[in-house]
């Protein structure tokens, strides 16, 4: 993989992310795939986890699970004013009108990610009056929201 910096092209070698256990939501540094080196370390990837117990090596795909786990949240009631605030604190991404499974709701994702591709989520229910937040993938489908949000009000 091709990266630019300051001008400057070099290529990035395929790497492996450490991390801590129980995970914090963010990786500790990376190992390159081939030389089994730590990044900004002397060491190696064992020698780095023998000084390091409390940590483990991933894939990118696996952390990206793990990433993804970590800051998807659930619905939570929140006050207009909060809705406000977030609808005019930063331009909206997203805004829109879903109108799937009978649902009529008014959402939108906040423009700056919270992690990655994950951004707080506010909806507003137009039959209840009702409005919510939650942190999910932006590339989540209007569908999958409804159910996520039908999953949430349904009694217990």
């Amino acid at each position: 993989m091709n990266q630019t910096r300051r001008g400057e092209t070099y290529i990035m070698k395929p790497y492996d992310l450490i991390i801590k256990i129980p995970f914090p939501g963010y990786p500790q540094t990376i190992v390159e795939k081939e030389s089994r080196k730590v990044h900004f370390s002397d060491l190696t990837e064992e020698e780095y986890l023998k000084a390091n117990p409390d940590m483990r090596v991933v894939t990118i795909e696996e952390y990206d699970k793990l990433h993804h786990d970590h800051h998807v949240t659930s619905f939570r009631e929140i006050t207009e004013e909060i809705w406000d605030d977030a609808l005019n604190c930063l331009p909206p991404l997203k805004w829109h009108t879903i109108q799937e499974k009978g649902q009529q709701l008014n959402v939108f994702f906040c423009s700056e990610p919270y992690s990655g591709a994950i951004h707080g989520f506010y909806l507003f229910d137009r039959r209840t009056k009702k409005y919510y937040s939650c942190q999910i993938d932006v590339r989540t489908k209007d569908r999958d929201i409804v159910t996520k949000y039908l999953d949430h009000i349904k009694p217990a």
